[in-house]
């Protein structure tokens, strides 16, 4: 119904609603166009004239779709009806095929309307109710009014129908929205009524949408959160906590409520770095602190991030953390795996490596520290490791501290680590990184006396007090030491604590050097080539070259007799080691008396110059720069040399 055609004349319409039938089609220009197009297409149709009577089949279940319209728009019809109640009307929601969700009106005038087809579950598509106002929306997406005899069915001329579109957030039709009246009764306040229904469900509707993928976007979130190992706290610009995952709540060992909607400052205890970055709004990474949760301290790795909006504005902040203890066993398992040296690598056939072994073995099942000593290069700290893979303690951390490579200033701090202080970061001592595990003190005579009495405090309280900490950590680290110094004579100078010594003297082994048990060469120099020549058929080495390998004194032990070997490797083109792939000085042999200067044999001076570049390698542990210095060259040089002989610093590690 046209908005010009107020008031309505049903005279008028229902005689051009009989000349329509009556002239085969040919429609009244005081007709709305639009009913007319409808007429027109409902000729092809066989709409049902029959009443439909409610019950006779259950209406079908809904779809999603259709029990969020209806969900949707039920609030804003019973509002409707409560202010139309007792007036001769009915509110109707349907599909956009016309399927009725929802009736809402006047008991008595909807008897009426169901006599004439309309009850829930019914369709009023034009194909089954001809021309009327829910289907004539929905065919033409726009508001209508369709009043008596515009209804192509005369069944339903004696009521009037004002209905809208109502849309989803794409703009495709989902649903109408109607009113129906008794036709005399229809009036233009009942579309404007409908239009804006349909206007505030489809809003709705899209605002239920959106309100559904923040929440969906919230729970992806927050499952997100639930699932990372980290904890995770955030928190307002007032401090506020607003959200703590189950790790976060775990790892500081309280409930979530006693945390939520306080400030983050009145439940935890920051250390002053991690408190003025949270205050000052700036981000951290990696940070270590001991966080205060009541009486109790949770030692976490640290990440503070600001959180801002979309126009760059900080609106809070977030901290992510991990246990310490967790951090330390990643890294051990990425970074320090197992040692691969054990008891199996030092089985030799020598009287003295037998007894040795029988005693480490021993002490291996014990928790007593444990001294090595042994000239240099004779493996005190691979046969740690043995120790270390054949105790209980294995598959846990194994820390080697080299004490000859430490500033004497800086020993202490190596030792016992340093707490955060001031905008410095917290450093973890020797002790808590091999917590769980062993700690070899490589040649610990090289200790100063103060890192000795630090180290002795440690071992009799089994606890670590961190540098500008005042809390002590309790640790379980079972000590293995090295040196290749006389111990009792470094005690009888007064250079090594006599107390510290009593302590390592409990299990004190001294591996014999190489020239004193030189049956066990052959089979240390066949390991060597297992591993330097890889594959099926590993090379060898020629008897007369194992001679002399066995003539030589050794001065450098184990560690010089692989270097030799590696060289030969080198120097050899069909996998077996003759007596001409062997350095000049080997070949010649050495005495065993290094006083005794005419039982020396003359060497080269490209051996020499080897020999001496060696020593200065295995002494200074590959170290360019205190190799250069040993030697008396430069670096350039140095460098020049080593590619010339074919050595690798990493060797000397």
């Amino acid at each position: 119904m046209r908005s010009t055609d107020y008031p309505y004349h049903h005279d008028r319409t229902l005689e051009a609603w009989r000349a329509f039938r009556t002239s085969q089609g040919i429609a009244s220009p005081a007709i709305d166009p639009r009913v007319c197009d409808s007429w027109q297409r409902c000729k092809g149709y066989a709409p049902r004239h029959d009443p439909v009577v409610a019950g006779e089949a259950p209406p079908a279940p809904l779809t999603a779709g259709e029990a969020a319209l209806l969900s949707t728009a039920l609030p804003y019809l019973e509002d409707i009806y409560g202010c139309i109640a007792g007036a001769a009307s009915v509110l109707v929601l349907t599909t956009y095929t016309g399927v009725v969700l929802s009736l809402h009106g006047d008991p008595d005038f909807g008897l009426h309307l169901m006599a004439a087809g309309l009850c829930i579950g019914a369709c009023w598509s034009e194909e089954y109710r001809g021309t009327n106002a829910i289907s004539l929306s929905s065919v033409t997406a726009m508001p209508t009014q369709v009043v008596g005899a515009e209804h192509s069915l005369e069944s339903l001329h004696p009521f009037g129908g004002s209905a809208a579109p109502i849309y989803d957030e794409h703009g495709a039709i989902v649903g109408v929205v109607g009113i129906i009246t008794p036709a005399h009764e229809t009036n233009q306040m009942q579309l404007a009524l409908m239009m804006t229904t349909a206007q505030a469900i489809s809003a709705q509707g899209q605002s239920n949408l959106l309100l559904e993928q923040a929440n969906q976007r919230t729970r992806m979130l927050t499952s997100i959160l639930e699932s990372v190992t980290d904890g995770v706290l955030t928190w307002d610009n007032d401090g506020g906590i607003e959200h703590i995952n189950s790790m976060a709540w775990q790892i500081l060992g309280v409930e979530r409520k006693a945390l939520l909607g306080h400030r983050i400052h009145e439940v935890i205890g920051f250390t002053e770095l991690i408190h003025g970055a949270i205050e000052q709004q700036r981000e951290l990474s990696d940070v270590e602190a001991s966080l205060q949760i009541v009486d109790r301290f949770v030692k976490c790795l640290i990440n503070v991030r600001v959180i801002k909006n979309g126009v760059g504005e900080v609106v809070g902040g977030i901290a992510m953390l991990r246990p310490l203890a967790q951090v330390r066993s990643l890294v051990h398992q990425q970074v320090s795996a197992p040692p691969p040296l054990t008891f199996n690598d030092f089985e030799f056939t020598s009287s003295q490596m037998h007894g040795l072994l029988r005693q480490a073995k021993v002490a291996a099942k014990g928790a007593s520290p444990v001294l090595l000593s042994g000239e240099a290069g004779v493996g005190k700290t691979a046969l740690a490791q043995a120790i270390h893979n054949a105790s209980p303690r294995a598959g846990k951390p194994l820390v080697v501290l080299n004490c000859s490579m430490i500033p004497k200033e800086f020993m202490v701090e190596e030792l016992l680590g340093r707490d955060a202080h001031g905008s410095e970061q917290g450093r973890p001592s020797k002790f808590e990184l091999a917590d769980g595990g062993t700690l070899v003190i490589d040649q610990i005579d090289q200790l100063s006396l103060e890192a000795q009495r630090v180290l002795l405090q440690v071992m009799n309280s089994r606890g670590v007090t961190r540098l500008y900490a005042v809390r002590t950590s309790h640790i379980n680290v079972r000590i293995v030491a090295t040196t290749a110094l006389n111990i009792e004579a470094q005690v009888e100078n007064h250079s090594f604590l006599p107390q510290l010594y009593y302590l390592f003297n409990i299990l004190h082994l001294k591996v014999p050097p190489l020239r004193e048990r030189r049956e066990d060469i052959g089979q240390l120099a066949n390991r060597f080539l297992e591993r330097l020549t890889p594959g099926d058929q590993p090379a060898s080495i020629e008897a007369d070259a194992l001679l002399m390998l066995q003539s030589y004194p050794y001065p450098g032990n184990v560690r010089e007799l692989e270097s030799i070997i590696e060289r030969a490797v080198t120097q050899s083109t069909d996998g077996l080691i003759q007596a001409g792939d062997l350095p000049e000085n080997v070949r010649l042999g050495h005495s065993l008396n290094p006083h005794s200067a005419l039982l020396q044999p003359t060497i080269s001076l490209e051996d020499a110059e080897l020999d001496a570049i060696m020593r200065a390698g295995r002494a200074c542990a590959g170290g360019m720069s205190a190799m250069a210095a040993a030697l008396g060259i430069d670096r350039t040089t140095l460098w020049r040399k080593l590619k010339h002989y074919g050595i690798q610093t990493a060797n000397f590690k």
